[in-house]
């Protein structure tokens, strides 16, 4: 009998110490502070129904009006799974609108509608909920968080299986890159 509770003891789960650990972990800290981020996010700008990723994704349409699903997916470092969710959505509340490209008719251009121009200037630079974030820091220590958290990003960016890339014009467009032939 004292063997089955020593048994039941050990599967308890781990020890304290390793509850500590995976609470410094860098992975845990940086999961959690991305949720810290998207309730800040939606603490702000949640009235306006969309999510981070949908913001950036017209700030980008914004900047490279034409740009497509691949393109915007490219710069920001997102799976073609929410790159399509995201740009359907939006195009299904009117807030982006898919063109077909003359050039290639499997190409859809995005573009900003007049109501994605009114949602993009009330979501502003996403300054306030920069802000709200920081502000547990003093501004010495919010430079320095976000000098070494931009590190960390920059430098680890082409480890990952979806890199970020830089919005040269070979990313606006995916049709200067050459297609995978089918085998």
């Amino acid at each position: 009998m004292a063997n089955k509770k020593k048994n039941v003891a050990s599967n308890a789960g781990p020890a304290p110490g390793e509850i500590d650990v995976m609470f410094r972990h860098p992975g845990f800290l940086i999961r959690r502070a991305q949720q810290i981020s998207v309730s800040s996010f939606v603490e702000h700008y949640g009235s306006y129904g969309v999510t981070p990723t949908q913001a950036a994704i017209l700030k980008v349409v914004k900047r490279w009006p034409g740009i497509d699903q691949v393109g915007v997916g490219r710069v920001l470092g997102l799976d073609r799974t929410t790159a399509t969710t995201s740009v359907t959505t939006l195009a299904g509340e009117k807030i982006l609108e898919r063109r077909n490209d003359p050039a290639d008719r499997r190409r859809k251009a995005l573009f900003i509608t007049a109501k994605g121009e009114r949602l993009v200037a009330k979501l502003g630079d996403t300054e306030k909920s920069a802000r709200s974030m920081l502000s547990v820091f003093t501004e010495d220590d919010a430079r320095t968080f976000m000098r070494l958290l931009e590190h960390f990003v920059i430098s680890s960016n082409d480890t990952i299986r979806i890199p970020m890339q830089a919005p040269e014009p070979d990313i606006v467009t995916a049709r200067s890159r050459p297609r995978k032939q089918r085998a």
